[in-house]
């Protein structure tokens, strides 16, 4: 009697099957044995190998010339010594360190009063030079579970403390009033308190202003190049004439705030929010405005040659005059924008996927030197000598 091919398949198969399930059998079998020997093992490896033992034996002695004696290691005991005197010396370094440029910050703050205008600049900038200084790694006794290995302080490099960065920053806030013309270069002003602070013609060169409260601040005819704004809140900030050249302004919050003849060229502005401000004159050239919302917003007269606003919202804002030679438009929302036929220039500039346009914008633009291109497309046609 012949066997039916699919009983003669199923039989390896049967038999694989029995070998994988015998397999984990053993795979798990070994592992509970290695768990048993583990938590067997580790109470005595603890005691004999973590110096426990010699400390035990240190109040009950044992005889040492005893047959069955075997000395407990101290190897251990000897690395915590040596981490111990380490930490002990980087503490006092970095304690001695922070002293100094306390006592430096202590004799400074007594100064502060003083009402001789030149000396009150020179006392609030020396802040932003100490705020700079840098200062050995702080070690920590528990580490590695927290802070810095002691050996840090060292060899690892020098930092700003954190510290004194919290202090300056609240000094400067105390004297936002003060500010103005003041040079403040690399300053950490990072989620500063500045409402209303006069930083009008201040020296801010990369500084550092991520998320910083500035609504209604003065900061016009200030030098903000390369700063870092992210995330700033500036509702109704004045920044006219401000310098923004390469600054970070993305996810800003910039409502209403007035930014007429503001240079903003290769800023980054995307996703900030400018509904209703006042751009008018700017200089955004290479700016990147990809989603930005500028609802309401006043560009006339701006250069906006090059910038990308692929995904911005352009809601009622005005457009007359504008100059947008080779800027990216992809995917933005053009609903009810202002004066679009009193735009200066649109040549090369990309308009496909364009949102709510009003009727006869397309074919508007496209007449004056527009394009719609894809992507891809469109960054092969920017590199394209002209």
């Amino acid at each position: 009697m012949k066997k039916s091919p699919d009983r003669c398949e199923a039989a390896p198969e049967s038999r694989l099957a029995a070998l994988q399930k015998a397999g984990w059998g053993l795979l798990l079998s070994a592992l509970a044995g290695l768990r048993l020997l583990y938590l067997h093992l580790t109470p005595w490896g603890l005691y004999n190998f973590s110096g426990l033992r010699h400390i035990v034996e240190m109040h009950w002695p044992r005889r040492p010339n005893a047959s069955d004696y075997e000395k407990p290691p101290t190897l251990v005991l000897w690395f915590i010594g040596i981490y111990v005197a380490l930490y002990g010396i980087a503490a006092t370094y970095y304690e001695s360190s922070l002293d100094r440029v306390e006592n430096r910050m202590g004799a400074l703050a007594s100064q502060l009063a003083t009402t001789n205008d030149e000396a009150l600049k020179q006392l609030i900038e020396r802040i932003a030079r100490i705020q700079r200084m840098e200062m050995p790694r702080e070690p920590s006794l528990l580490w590695p579970f927290e802070g810095n290995f002691a050996l840090t302080t060292f060899f690892l490099g020098k930092q700003r403390n954190p510290e004194i960065v919290q202090w300056t920053k609240e000094i400067l806030e105390d004297w936002k009033g003060s500010l103005a013309g003041k040079v403040l270069v690399r300053v950490d002003l990072s989620r500063a308190r500045l409402q209303e602070a006069d930083l009008s013609g201040a020296g801010l060169w990369k500084a550092n202003l991520s998320r910083a409260e500035l609504w209604g601040a003065d900061l016009p005819e200030a030098r903000l190049n390369e700063a870092n704004l992210s995330g700033a809140k500036l509702q109704q900030a004045d920044l006219s004439r401000a310098r923004l050249q390469r600054a970070d302004l993305s996810g800003a919050e910039l409502p209403k705030a007035d930014l007429p003849e503001a240079q903003l060229n290769g800023a980054d502005l995307s996703g900030a929010g400018l509904e209703e401000a006042d751009l008018s004159g700017a200089g955004l050239l290479d700016a990147d405005l990809s989603g930005a919302g500028l609802w309401k917003a006043n560009l006339s007269g701006a250069w906006l040659q090059g910038a990308d606003f692929s995904g911005a919202w352009f809601g009622g804002a005005d457009l007359s005059g504008a100059r947008l030679l080779g800027a990216n438009l992809s995917g933005a929302n053009l609903g009810d924008i202002e004066n679009w036929q009193a735009i200066e220039s649109i040549d090369d500039a990309n308009i496909i996927g364009v949102k709510n346009t009003p009727r006869g914008f397309r074919e508007w633009a496209l007449k004056n030197g527009a394009v719609e291109l894809e992507p891809a497309a469109w960054e092969a046609f920017r590199k394209k000598p002209k």
